[in-house]
């Protein structure tokens, strides 16, 4: 019963980094959608 460990959330720093990397790419990725539906608008508008 020594799995317990790999079910625990992430707690290593580059585990932390890439988490938080994923993030930030999810945002930014969210904004430039936003701005090409916004586009999109306008266009059929």
């Amino acid at each position: 019963m020594e799995d317990k460990c790999k079910v625990q959330p992430p707690s290593l720093p580059v585990e932390r980094v890439v988490v938080d990397f994923f993030d930030a790419q999810e945002a930014e990725w969210n904004r430039e959608i936003e701005i090409f539906l916004q586009h999109l608008e306008d266009d059929l508008e």
